[in-house]
């Protein structure tokens, strides 16, 4: 799952927060992102596992968290979840949700990693992480981009924003899977 989620004590939603309600995020992009949707509110950063942040959310310290819904969901605390933003709202960063393994070329397992593959997973990941390469992202930038295959269909969605969100660039477009490179293109030429 690679979307983004929102967090609130009370389940709230991002629409029903208060003007100047605290958000806590680690990512430049979401913070972006949701400066982009909520210029009224205030954002900081956090840092720290799951079951941390959750805490400090329960205590208090601010008013609401945005985090990946894989991570929670691999957890087992979707219930915790108060708000999943579509694709519209916050478009995730390259390979979030994607579990990969990587091994040897001539490691014992390599029969069972062929069986686990996914090609359009593959594909997705590929693609999502050379828009981070095409554009020289890094962890700092303030950037997302995912790539959905739907049958031999594929949309490819970017944004890139300044780390206040009000500046913002976004790209959609759809075409066949066999021209994903296309998209990518066109999509880092932003």
């Amino acid at each position: 799952d690679p979307a983004d989620v929102l967090l609130t004590p009370d389940g709230q939603q991002l629409k029903d927060l208060a003007p100047g309600c605290v958000v806590a995020t680690g990512a430049p992009r979401r913070q972006a992102q949701l400066l982009a949707l909520r210029p009224d509110l205030k954002v900081c950063g956090i840092r720290g596992n799951v079951e941390t942040r959750i805490r400090k959310l329960m205590d208090g310290e601010f008013g609401g968290i945005i985090m990946a819904a894989a991570g929670l969901r691999r957890l087992g605390m979707e219930d915790r979840i108060s708000q999943v933003f579509s694709f519209d709202e916050f478009v995730p960063a390259p390979g979030q949700g994607i579990v990969v393994v990587q091994s040897l070329a001539d490691s014992p397992w390599k029969n069972l990693w062929k069986k686990i593959d996914k090609p359009t997973v593959r594909l997705q990941a590929e693609i999502e992480r050379k828009f981070s390469r095409l554009i020289g992202a890094d962890c700092y930038t303030a950037a997302g981009c995912l790539l959905e295959i739907v049958g031999h269909q594929a949309q490819m969605r970017a944004t890139v924003l300044s780390p206040d969100g009000t500046n913002c660039v976004r790209f959609t477009q759809a075409g066949p899977v066999a021209e994903a490179e296309t998209l990518l293109r066109a999509a880092a030429n932003l």
